[in-house]
């Protein structure tokens, strides 16, 4: 796993220029393609137009280049727009450990130039765990570089978390039923959140925050997305939105899957008596705040939550509490 994130890091340098076009030097960088395939680690470059004997690859131990030149053929009449490159080309790409560069095989047909090298059997184990999701990303280094940084990252952070858990935690861990949830559980190894504070000092407060919101989530019977909380109130999902907009429902965003709304505010007949009026009082707040004023125990209250007194019919007292709440949250 290490050879593989480093081979990333390495590769993330290697793209100066923009695909397929020429820079201020007159050189222009063929786009390519990197991928693991069984034992072997394959470059692909596009070279539209050029042909064998246009390009030359030379490997080292530690790199192998591409390199050429596409001639530019007499411009046509009445031409308005060519954005292939021309002119001298140069892609250099660090080769990971565990290739065997003196392995090298290359094949040229219909414009790609497709160069194998032969790997060990280490990388090759590293790389036969990872999801198509991932050889995916590997392969997309130029269009996906922010999800391969990313990605590289997070495999050191893992490889860190293995590397100081104990083999408990991380027999537990591993028993986790996701793959989200296995991290999670490693997380939670005081071992590791040690070893993490020497790093960030804030970690642990990360985590538990992580964790505190993890609750508040499955507090009560959890979430429902849009498109249930549509079906249980009889209206559309843009409706849905616009209540979630307008402060008459609760709605918590989840990225790019949306909203998700606390089960706990919807009864059979629709929403919980006085959850509006509750929540314009609340309205300084997020919707985490909101969601941590509902389902904690509050003083004013008699240590009772506002969710329980409000479906008890304490709505004035909810209302009090929810405004000594709001102007606190204002000052």
């Amino acid at each position: 796993m290490r050879e593989l994130s480093e081979q990333v890091d390495r590769l993330l340098a290697d793209f100066p220029f923009v695909e397929g076009r020429s820079d201020s030097t007159g050189q222009w960088s063929p786009r390519i393609e990197i991928f693991q395939r069984s034992n072997e680690f394959v470059i692909r470059a596009d070279l539209p137009g050029l042909t064998k004997s246009d390009v030359t690859v030379d490997v080292t131990e530690d790199t192998m280049t591409i390199h050429g030149e596409r001639r530019q053929e007499p411009e046509e009449r009445g031409l308005l727009l060519s954005e292939p490159g021309f002119g001298t080309f140069r892609r250099t790409v660090p080769l990971p450990k565990g290739v065997k560069s003196d392995s090298v095989k290359a094949t040229f047909k219909n414009g790609v130039l497709e160069i194998v090298m032969i790997t060990t059997e280490v990388h090759r184990a590293a790389a036969e765990h990872l999801t198509p999701t991932t050889h995916k990303l590997f392969s997309e280094l130029p269009r996906e570089k922010a999800r391969a940084i990313f990605l590289t990252r997070a495999l050191r952070g893992i490889e860190r978390i293995a590397k100081h858990a104990s083999a408990d935690a991380i027999s537990e861990a591993a028993a986790a039923p996701t793959d989200v949830s296995v991290v999670m559980h490693a997380l939670e190894q005081p071992e590791i959140i040690a070893e993490l504070k020497a790093d960030d000092p804030l970690a642990p407060a990360r985590i538990r925050g992580l964790q505190e919101r993890q609750r508040l989530l499955s507090v009560g019977d959890g979430t429902w997305d849009a498109e249930a909380v549509a079906k249980h109130l009889r209206l559309s999902r843009q409706a849905v939105n616009r209540r979630r907009q307008q402060g008459t429902l609760l709605g918590i965003h989840a990225g790019r899957h949306g909203y998700l709304y606390p089960a706990w505010q919807f009864t059979r007949e629709g929403t919980i008596k006085g959850l509006e009026t509750v929540l314009s009082f609340l309205h300084h707040h997020d919707a985490w705040m909101q969601q941590i004023f509902m389902v904690n125990a509050n003083d004013r209250l008699g240590g009772d939550t506002p969710l329980k007194a409000l479906r008890a019919g304490h709505l004035e007292d909810v209302k009090r509490a929810a405004r000594a709440y709001g102007e606190h949250g204002a000052a």
